[in-house]
């Protein structure tokens, strides 16, 4: 039989393991979400300057101004199907509910001031991830089942 984990070793292979791959996941999302987003913006404020041309005989501007109409469409659709930033808040949020439960950890704050604080930690942080679990559970069976920039946490 194995020993019990020490504080020291949950606190690195799961407190610190945990915030790190949700920190990951959330600057990912967030980089996916203001990328796509400015592509939309820019290609948007672009459609009526080439309109402008539609009447002249440049003949790839009625082209040119469906392509960049489907290119905003298609954006578009893409950052709603894949919540980026619903993804990225979420992450965003649990990376700093776990960083604010292990500082309050080390420093002994309440509720972390008694006998029994390691299993308190302990409590906490697996009922953080447990809703972060169930929470990309209903995502992935919201819907069509279309697939989501969220992934569950290893």
């Amino acid at each position: 039989m194995e020993p019990p984990m020490t504080p020291a070793a949950y606190l690195d292979t799961r407190v610190q393991d945990q915030i790190d791959w949700h920190d990951a996941k959330s600057r990912w999302n967030k980089t996916w979400y203001r990328r796509l987003q400015g592509a939309v913006i820019v290609l948007g404020a672009l459609l009526p300057f080439l309109a402008g041309f539609s009447g002249a005989p440049a003949p790839g501007a009625r082209l040119a101004i469906g392509a960049v109409g489907v290119a905003v469409a298609v954006l578009t659709g893409l950052v709603t199907l894949l919540r980026f930033h619903d993804t990225w808040v979420e992450y965003r949020l649990t990376a700093e509910r776990l960083t604010h439960e292990k500082y309050r950890y080390l420093t002994r704050t309440p509720p972390y001031d008694t006998d029994d604080a390691f299993a308190r930690l302990v409590e906490r942080t697996e009922a953080i991830l447990g809703e972060q679990n169930a929470s990309w559970q209903r995502q992935a069976a919201w819907g069509d089942g279309a697939p989501t920039a969220a992934q569950p946490p290893p």
